[in-house]
């Protein structure tokens, strides 16, 4: 019985002896911490990852819609290059972020998300955009056109 108290006296002295080394180090680690931490190194590394958009990435919802309006014509009379159809369905594919970050009310940013969604359908079976699937992506295009200008005045409309 002795011997067992004994160990397990030992053996919290160990434990105390652990914690009281680990403790010294605490504050040597914070310093080193905070000084790696909000050095310039950190700021390099993060204005860096801003720059790792791809280039055909726009800054904001209504560059989006005016982009994917372009490719699109593009991409009536162009046919199907790998890149492009890449490109635009990556802008497609971003709608809903770039929706979300703008000026957008909650229902026009839900009609936004829909529109993109019907896009996504249209372009997804690829090659030139003939007879109704052209009709469809400009009445989408065209819709999200319309948010861009009610994103700026909640009363404005596009005219036909």
């Amino acid at each position: 019985m002795m011997y067992l108290v004994r160990v397990k006296e030992l053996a919290a002295a160990a434990a105390v002896q652990r914690r009281s080394r680990n403790l010294a180090w605490r504050p040597a680690w914070l310093v080193l911490a905070s000084v790696l931490g909000c050095g310039q190194a950190s700021m390099d590394v993060e204005e860096g990852a801003h720059h790792d958009f791809p280039p055909h990435r726009p800054v904001s919802y209504e560059q989006l819609v005016s982009e994917l309006e372009r490719r699109v014509t593009l991409h009536q009379t162009g046919g199907s290059d790998p890149w492009a159809e890449a490109e635009l369905r990556d802008l497609v594919n971003w709608l809903p972020e770039f929706a979300a970050d703008s000026e957008l009310m909650r229902q026009d940013f839900d009609e936004a998300v829909q529109l993109g969604k019907r896009l996504q359908s249209e372009l997804a079976v690829g090659g030139v955009l003939s007879g109704d699937r052209v009709d469809r992506v400009e009445k989408s295009l065209h819709g999200l056109r319309e948010l861009v200008v009610r994103s700026r005045d909640p009363n404005g409309a596009v005219q036909p």
